[in-house]
């Protein structure tokens, strides 16, 4: 047996001499309470109930620790859930009380608590629980002993729910309670249910992990939940509606049933749950009555005033109310329910249950406008101290224009930089941009962002006066329009001083050196384009520094574009990648700069035989630029579509937009290397599909800037013959790639071998630093046969090769060209020109059967039955 002295010293005793208590039996003057046998008595779960498994089971696995505290506001369902529980798993074991007020007299908590317990089953009827009455007087301890001892015996588990423990603020229940908890038989548990916190001294219990805790989170009620809910009560929501009931009931179970009740009554399903808990009627007697009826004026003056805000900090609900102690009021009222919960720890933030918030709210727009208003401006003024300007522009929508106008005239442009453009777009919304050239510029870059780009220039061509300020970021915003259009930059220098501006305007600058390179000297335009990406590198740098998040995309897509004019592959991949990843990082869902990256990637997915990656690049580059995409990029994008589709063996499809790429160019003006590498794609592929060379190309090329080199590779393959070595050719290594491979598919059809490994060799080396592969795939087919051949002798360049290898039979495999064997491949091309099979034997150095049994099986594969034949379902099949 348990002593009573042991009792005697629990730290909530009072330190009085210990003596034997007088323990009462029923039927002697000290007699139990009588308790009504609703508060022993488990309640009904409802005929309109929801089971919630995942709760139940939740609840049953916490229940195998001593202690479980269920706490939740009002209406969040705990008692059925307990109910339910108990309903589930047997009431046998199961001892019930609801506390009320009442029960902060002990004599009257332990005369319910010996009535619930004695009731169970698992009692015996032998039990001295069935003998014990607790004293009336301050002298708990012995009858406490008692208790623990007669529990400590019974023949199994016992769990005892508490339901409405929040009812217990007096000391002395609070004190018997936590003593038995304290010396607690194994076979006890205690099932705690509040709306508040627990006046318990629970932390030890917590530290050992001997204390289980559901959370009102987990008693919020999912969307499907939710669906269940309001089809037992007949009611039935689409699943958006079915989500936005959910969100502005923050899944709480009363709000959901008081819906409901409104949805079934009829009327105008959007318009109910508009103005559901501000406008209906029992929704709002639910929330006085329930939750802030208990509050004293001063607490719910607080909680309508700061109801103005989504979250609220100490120092944010401080500027609101006035209120020093605003952070020990919040976290005070943290505790009361569902009225404020925590919403971020450092510095702490608070957020409001929805329908608490709409409700306060509406009472106090109803009986004090102008405070409303003045509160809106308060925390404009503090979100915007505070640099979270698209916080403040939401407050002072919600007041009047001039609030407004300030704001945009003191942050729009850094706001625009950052990225937040929604937030500049709804202020312009509000106060217009007419007459104001200052707000028409601030506009037009709200429109570039979006790739509103017929737009912004129809607001940059609105001319009316301006001063200084204005004249700057006119022409910063004109300059971005020109780079993102290919239109000239302006040729004298910008300078401002503020950091947003001043690093904007490096980034111009940088894009005017790139611009300007194209008519310079090949020395020149590679100096300026070293001196370009050090600019950008700059600028970029004191974007990020002061979170110029926007400018870090414009200085990233600029970087992007030089490294690719340079064919800096890896550079430009980078630049990219790091362009789209911050778009989706932040939502941007339409930009030109994202489209520009896009294409950009399509090009090096192009260049590195990647068909497939470099269409989906440029169908997410026409997606994100909008409708007003200019005929430079969709220059660009043909040029990627195009050499894409042929790859993919669409041939004559893929010449064709290559073909109305360069003609929709027009008079545009694009750099020289662009127009270099469409004229090369366009003439490899009307090559490749026997068609006349285009006549027009080279002049067309001649036309627009200075690629000698370029324009010999393109005359030694319509002519079928050899290149020397280019010196200085436009596009770097690409030009002197292709003139290497000429090289050794001449030296292989005079059957010089060794001249031709080196060739190939020299060509590997070429394309490894930047992957180019596509060259390879459009090269002689008996130099393919070459480089298969060779695979493991190539020494450095080994892991480079394989990896060509690989490529182009994962792209004959893309176009059919697995019909044919490799040397069969070789036979097929020859067949292309006009020798006959005798020289074709010679140049293949074999004999002229062994060629006539290749053509009979190229025949019968192509189920051609001629010469001409078979060529031209191998050109449709894009085999040659």
């Amino acid at each position: 047996m348990r002593r009573w002295t042991l009792l005697a010293q629990d730290r909530w005793h009072s330190a009085r001499p210990a003596r034997p208590p007088s323990v009462g039996k029923v039927g002697d003057h000290d007699e139990r309470a009588t308790v009504p046998r609703t508060k022993i008595a488990t309640p009904r779960v409802p005929a309109s109930f929801v089971p919630r498994t995942d709760l139940r089971d939740l609840l049953d696995a916490a229940t195998r620790k001593p202690v479980t505290v269920v706490r939740a506001s009002a209406g969040y369902g705990k008692t059925q859930l307990l109910a339910d529980w108990v309903e589930a798993t047997g009431g046998a074991d199961k001892a019930w009380l609801t506390l009320d007020r009442g029960d902060n007299d002990p004599y009257q908590l332990w005369s319910g608590l010996l009535h619930a317990i004695c009731a169970c089953k698992v009692v015996p009827p032998d039990s001295r629980l069935h003998e014990l009455t607790p004293p009336r007087g301050s002298d708990m301890a012995g009858f406490l002993t008692e208790v623990v001892d007669a529990l400590d015996v019974l023949p199994g588990p016992l769990y005892v729910v508490l339901d409405d423990v929040h009812e217990l603020v007096r000391p002395e229940p609070l004190r018997g309670l936590a003593t038995v908890i304290r010396h607690q038989p194994a076979d006890l548990r205690f099932i705690l249910a509040s709306r508040g916190d627990v006046l318990l001294p629970l932390a030890r219990l917590r530290l050992q992990g001997q204390l289980a805790e559901i959370p009102a989170g987990r008693l919020k009620f999912s969307v499907a939940q939710a669906d269940d809910l309001l089809a037992a009560a007949g009611v039935h929501l689409d699943r958006g509606r079915l989500r936005v009931l959910v969100q502005r009931t923050d899944g709480w179970a009363a709000a959901l049933r008081l819906a409901a009740r409104s949805l079934r009554q009829g009327g105008d399903t959007d318009t109910i749950l508009d103005r559901f808990a501000d406008d209906d009627r029992s929704m709002a007697d639910y929330l006085d009555s329930q939750l802030l009826s208990g509050l004293d004026a001063g607490t719910r003056e607080f909680l309508a005033e700061i109801s103005v805000c989504d979250e609220v900090s100490p120092a944010l609900a401080g500027a609101l109310t006035g209120q020093a102690d605003a952070g020990v009021l919040l976290d005070a009222l943290t505790w009361e329910g569902p009225l404020l919960i925590a919403a971020g720890s450092a510095p702490p933030w608070y957020r409001m249950h929805p329908l608490v918030r709409a409700y306060l709210r509406a009472e106090l727009e109803r009986q004090q406008p102008d405070r409303v208003a003045a509160l809106h401006r308060a925390a404009a003024a503090w979100f915007a101290a505070e640099g979270q300007l698209h916080m403040a522009f939401g407050h002072a929508a919600q007041i009047d224009e001039a609030t407004v106008l300030t704001l945009l005239r003191g942050h729009a442009v850094r706001l625009l930089l950052q990225g937040d453009y929604h937030v500049v777009r709804r202020g312009l919304a509000m106060v217009g941009t007419e007459g104001d050239p200052w707000l028409g510029s601030v506009a037009a870059l709200a429109d570039l962002q979006v790739g509103a780009l017929a737009d912004a220039e129809a607001r940059l061509r609105q001319s009316a006066p301006m001063d200084a300020q204005t004249a700057t970021l006119h022409q910063l915003v004109a300059s971005t329009y020109a780079f993102l259009t290919g239109a000239p930059l302006p040729a004298q220098p910008l300078a401002p001083t503020e950091p947003e501006l001043a690093a904007w305007a490096q980034s111009i600058r940088a894009c005017g050196l790139v611009q300007s390179a194209d008519r310079q000297s090949d020395c020149a335009r590679v100096q300026a384009r070293a001196q370009a990406r050090a600019e950008l590198a700059e600028a970029e740098a004191l974007a990020r520094r002061h979170g110029l998040h926007q400018l870090v995309l414009h200085c990233r897509t600029a970087t992007a574009f030089v490294t690719a004019l340079d064919l800096d592959l890896g550079a430009m991949e980078q630049a990219c990648a790091e362009v789209i990843g911050l778009a989706g990082q932040h939502g941007w869902r339409r930009s030109p700069w994202v489209a520009m990256s896009h294409a950009l990637r399509g090009i090096g997915a192009l260049l590195r035989l990647e068909p497939a990656d470099a269409l989906r690049h440029a169908t997410q580059a026409s997606r994100m630029a909008g409708p007003d995409m200019p005929r430079s990029w969709r220059f660009l994008l043909g040029l990627v579509e195009g050499g894409a589709r042929f790859d993919a063996g669409h041939r004559r499809d893929g010449l064709r937009l290559l073909r109305q790429a360069r003609a929709q160019l027009s008079d545009e003006t694009v750099p020289i290397e662009l127009v270099a590498l469409v004229a090369l794609l366009e003439q490899r592929a009307a090559v490749a599909l026997g068609a006349d060379a285009v006549r027009e190309l080279p002049a067309w090329v001649a036309g627009r800037g200075e690629a000698a080199a370029e324009l010999a590779l393109m005359g030694a393959w319509a002519a079928g013959g050899t290149l020397d070595p280019p010196r200085e050719p436009l596009l770097g290594c690409l030009t002197q790639l292709e003139a290497r491979l000429l090289e050794a598919a001449a030296a292989i059809r005079a059957g010089e071998r060794t001249r031709a490994r080196a060739a190939l060799s020299t060509a590997l080396r070429l394309a490894e630093p930047v992957r180019l592969i596509r060259p390879f795939e459009r090269a002689d087919p008996a130099l393919r046969q070459l480089l298969v051949d060779q695979i493991g002798g190539f020494g450095e360049s080994e892991s480079f090769a394989s990896q060509v290898h690989r490529a182009l039979s994962a792209a004959e495999q893309g176009r059919g060209d697995g019909l044919l064997t490799g040397r069969e491949h070789v036979v097929l091309v020859a067949l292309t020109s006009q020798r006959s099979l005798e020289e074709i034997a010679a140049d293949l150095r074999v004999s002229v059967n062994t060629v006539k049994t290749h053509v009979r099986a190229i025949y019968s594969k192509l189920g051609a039955g001629s010469r001409r034949t078979a060529v031209l379902a191998a050109r449709e099949l894009g085999l040659t």
